[in-house]
């Protein structure tokens, strides 16, 4: 059993390497088709394709009873977006940011991430007896999402000296037809999904058979399994030097994975959350955050030393949670 979910695993990693690649490619050939700037495409298409396994997998954990598993998922993957992803995206080529690009989207993606922590925080704001998101909550998550993505397509006709902030390459043509590109994008999201579920299954067995806590789980195992897409997507633009969807597609992800999965999952069901959860590792989330934030807006790039800092903070991150 443990041997089958192993090999299924290693066709998960092949499934996520790639669909990242079909993905990245398609979008690139559809912000051109519809002369989109890539920026926008990262926050929407791709950020929305490579959140799906965490909605699932969050999904179901929540419908089998493992809240812990769901909730850590989240805030882990969202660490693990900033701190590893941007930072290994950094190492392997610096991360060029155009001037003003997160100065508009970094608010929606700090007031996801209060409204996450808040709305986890019950007992000590609301003075109730458990720390749980409701589809109160849900609600506030969602509405997050609708006012992110009526700016989204408004900054498609901004005005020019705005729009420069955004505006494509010179002398990029798409390399496939509008139909092959939407054909491209929805195989790469396909074999994201699968090899994202394959290699959880593989890797939550692994945690299970260590007895390992749910929030551990989540945290740890989960979290960094479901970031894979944002993991080799991200790889993949850097590799192909195409910051835009590298960074869109972070700054995207994080903000779907709280305002879509918690928003979705908190109207199906109340999630319960560990308190550990709420005091150490959503206080770590925000203040990655901030730095991701810091390091993106302080400079026209994220350097190389920039991605070793993220990367080194994420692991004594890790080194805390195994000795807690």
């Amino acid at each position: 059993m443990i041997f089958i979910k192993v090999i299924l695993g290693i066709i998960g990693l092949i499934c996520l390497l790639k669909g990242a690649d079909l993905l990245v490619d398609a979008a690139v050939d559809i912000s051109l088709h519809f002369k989109i700037p890539k920026i926008i495409i990262g926050l929407t298409l791709v950020a929305f394709g490579t959140s799906l396994p965490e909605f699932f997998v969050s999904l179901f954990s929540v419908l089998s009873n493992g809240d812990d598993i769901a909730v850590g998922n989240i805030v882990g993957s969202n660490i693990v977006n900033i701190a590893l992803i941007i930072g290994l995206g950094a190492i392997i080529y610096p991360i060029v940011v155009k001037p003003g690009t997160l100065i508009y989207e970094s608010p929606f993606l700090l007031a996801a991430t209060f409204v996450f922590i808040i709305a986890s925080n019950d007992k000590n704001i609301l003075n109730l007896d458990t720390y749980t998101i409701n589809y109160i909550d849900s609600i506030f998550f969602l509405g997050i999402l609708v006012l992110f993505l009526s700016y989204i397509f408004k900054i498609i006709h901004i005005d020019e000296n705005k729009k420069k902030e955004y505006e494509l390459e010179t002398g990029d043509t798409p390399r496939h037809s509008i139909g092959m590109a939407f054909l491209y994008f929805s195989i790469g999201a396909i074999l994201l999904v699968i090899g994202g579920k394959l290699f959880v299954n593989a890797l939550i067995l692994i945690g299970t058979v260590l007895n390992m806590s749910q929030k551990n789980v989540g945290i740890l195992i989960a979290s960094i399994s479901t970031s894979l897409p944002e993991l080799f997507t991200t790889v993949v633009a850097a590799l192909k030097k195409k910051s835009d969807i590298a960074l869109g597609n972070v700054i995207g992800s994080n903000i779907f994975n709280i305002t879509v999965v918690m928003g979705v999952i908190g109207l199906v069901k109340t999630i319960s959350v560990n308190p550990q959860i709420v005091f150490f590792d959503q206080v770590i989330m925000l203040l990655f955050t901030f730095i991701f934030i810091f390091f993106a807006t302080t400079g026209k790039k994220i350097q190389r030393i920039e991605g070793i800092i993220l990367v080194s903070l994420y692991i004594v991150y890790l080194i805390m949670l195994f000795n807690k």
